[in-house]
């Protein structure tokens, strides 16, 4: 596949995404949590992506089940814009946006975790909704939106910070 036809499959995968979101939450009208990864480029999938993928449900999963919260549904999606996990919940959206966040500043993996949470209402719940700053850039540790937008950094300068952040990983938790 040449890189056009992945760019439209990316674009095409974030569309199916949003329109699984929809679908989930008008069937079970609860609190959803959409998981999914921060990589830059087109190319989205692979065994160390999906190394940190498994890692982040396990997070997820271990953070429901340690905090008593039913999991009424789930699905683990593979497209060519990346992998999906969707996980319907039975407590409040604000609740399991707290428990999100956490996940995402205690694993060292996680600045590549990409987890929304959606009210049963479908609003997606924001970080500045808990007065937590902005994202930091893999990099620099700017903010990760600006250097995004001005395209600080190559695509190549951030998949090298993401490797050697999976690296990391994969050296300090020997039996993964």
């Amino acid at each position: 596949m040449n890189a056009d036809e992945l760019i439209f499959k990316i674009l095409e995968g974030k569309e199916k995404r949003a329109l699984r979101q929809r679908e989930l939450l008008e069937t079970y009208k609860n609190t959803l949590i959409s998981f999914t990864l921060n990589i830059p480029g087109i190319y989205k999938l692979s065994d160390k992506y999906k190394l940190v993928f498994n890692e982040g449900i396990n997070l997820i999963e271990k953070t429901l089940k340690n905090e008593n919260i039913k999991v009424i549904y789930s699905e683990k999606i593979e497209r060519e814009s990346g992998y999906e996990f969707f996980c319907l919940v039975d407590s409040p959206a604000k609740e399991i946006k707290k428990h999100m966040i956490n996940i995402e500043y205690v694993s060292l993996l996680g600045r590549l975790f990409d987890i929304d949470v959606f009210d049963k209402n479908g609003e997606l719940l924001s970080r500045a909704n808990f007065n937590i700053g902005k994202r930091k850039c893999l990099v620099c540790e700017k903010d990760a939106v600006v250097c995004s937008r001005e395209r600080a950094h190559s695509i190549e300068e951030v998949i090298r910070a993401i490797d050697i952040l999976i690296d990391k990983f994969v050296e300090e938790n020997t039996n993964v």
